[in-house]
């Protein structure tokens, strides 16, 4: 989600092309105007790199070089890895650079005295960094024409690059000064897209947090049903109980009782005699089953 939005945001100022050296080695681009030239796709530039980009201008016009980034490899005041620049179209022209380009101290802005400038970068295989991020305009000396930018250095550039949040004079004149509806007209083109990809994005959010909220509710109550106990089921006994005492009973060892039959001394009138089922007349014992010790009796 942040990146998409982080996608549609960078593209609202940006008026010039980008161009990367690891995609882009040893070849040729025709400029009017500027590019964005950075040494690689990646955080760092690779190693065991030999590449150059040639940049070629209309007639009459130069190409100057302003750093943005500047990060090339440099071992105790030796350069490891170099950036270097060449005054024409490929690494065979004159280096306009007197000793090799590294460290984290950019170079001063680098002009060409013709139509065309090369950048190279070569790197060794010890070690990688950032590299490098700067830009490539044509201009011309002063005095500007009628479409041209009058930079405070005497440079002209083309007045479309004025007010872009990129500094193609060299000296920031062309950043600076800049009115409400020059910086309106920069962004102008893309607010739209802007304010959809932030409303995107904060939907997006917001339907992802319901979604976890949800899915952590529905794993609460889940675990608090398992941790409920099932509801006890009071069970009855079907077998009748009597109200029996020790004075219908007599105990044995075995752990039987067994009822007397009207013999007891200690029953004394016949309706605190229980009754006892007979067969044929006779007389008989109802033996009845008592738990043993640690059994419990209702």
């Amino acid at each position: 989600v942040f990146l998409f939005i982080f996608s549609l945001i960078v593209p609202s100022a940006i008026s010039i092309s980008t161009v990367y050296l690891t995609t882009s080695c040893n070849q040729t681009v025709a400029i009017t105007t500027g590019i964005s030239l950075q040494s690689s796709t990646a955080l760092y530039y690779p190693n065991s790199m030999n590449c150059y980009l040639a940049v070629t201008v209309p007639t009459n016009y130069k190409v100057v070089a302003v750093f943005r980034r500047y990060e090339i490899e440099e071992l105790s005041s030796v350069c490891k890895d170099s950036v270097n620049f060449y005054d024409g179209v490929d690494t065979s022209a004159s280096l306009l650079n007197l000793d090799h380009n590294c460290g984290n101290i950019a170079p001063t802005n680098i002009t060409s005295t013709g139509t065309s400038l090369t950048v190279q970068l070569v790197t060794d295989s010890t070690a990688i960094y950032r590299g490098f991020d700067l830009i490539l305009s044509a201009f011309s000396y002063a005095p500007c024409s009628s479409d041209q930018y009058s930079c405070t250095n005497s440079l002209c550039i083309s007045s479309t690059l004025k007010c872009d949040n990129y500094d193609q004079c060299g000296d920031q004149s062309d950043e600076s000064d800049c009115t409400d509806a020059e910086l309106a007209n920069t962004a102008s083109s893309d607010n739209s897209a802007l304010i959809a990809g932030i409303a995107i994005g904060v939907g997006s959010v917001v339907v992802i947090c319901v979604l976890i909220g949800i899915y952590v509710y529905r794993q609460y109550r889940w675990k608090m049903f398992l941790k409920d106990p099932l509801p006890i089921i009071q069970q009855w006994d079907n077998q009748t109980n009597y109200p029996l005492t020790r004075k219908y009973y007599k105990t044995y060892n075995d752990g039987y009782h067994s009822m007397k039959n009207g013999s007891d001394p200690n029953m004394s009138s016949s309706q605190d005699r229980p009754s006892t089922p007979n067969s044929g007349g006779s007389s008989s014992k109802s033996i009845i089953k008592i738990p043993k010790s640690g059994d419990s009796i209702a």
